[in-house]
């Protein structure tokens, strides 16, 4: 690949990381407000994202 190309899947790992990490805190916080353990409301996300 040119390095322009591998640049640009570079910057698009990163912005996948860094959504990940904001949805990530964006699930612990519900899980706070929602007065869950975070360990089950991600086990809660998994079975109805599985659906």
């Amino acid at each position: 690949m040119t390095k322009s190309a591998n640049k640009i899947i570079s910057i698009a790992i990163k912005d996948m990381k860094h959504i990940q990490n904001v949805l990530n805190r964006l699930l612990q916080i519900s899980a706070k407000i929602k007065n869950i353990p975070f360990s089950k409301m991600v086990k809660i996300l998994i079975s109805t994202s599985a659906k």
